[in-house]
């Protein structure tokens, strides 16, 4: 992808490069060199980024019980509040608390 994005330079830099007494090979090399520079400037966060993918791995690592009970709190909350008395309210033996107690134990 580097090169992809620098090589539209290279031609130009080659030609500013002789404009300013330096030899085609040289001119080349120069612009090589630059292109290099630069795929190893932007190669060197790669690290930096792996660091933090693998510190917010140890976080979500750590989080995840807690996450998963609330979430499994907050669905309860909603079942219990919300799903049960709509239930009982279109059922009229009221049998739909005690079923929906018994699939949830």
């Amino acid at each position: 992808m580097i090169a992809s994005a620098f090589f539209p330079l290279i031609i130009p830099g080659i030609e500013r490069a002789q404009s300013t007494g330096s030899s085609k090979p040289v001119a080349a090399a120069m612009v090589i060199g630059a292109v290099l520079l630069g795929a190893l400037a932007t190669g060197l966060i790669e690290p930096l980024g792996g660091l933090v993918g693998v510190a917010i791995v140890q976080l979500s690592t750590a989080a995840l019980p807690w996450a998963l009970g609330f979430s499994a709190g907050a669905m309860l909350f909603v079942v219990m509040a919300d799903i049960i008395p709509q239930a009982s309210r279109r059922i009229e033996h009221g049998s739909a608390t005690p079923a929906m107690m018994g699939a949830l134990r």
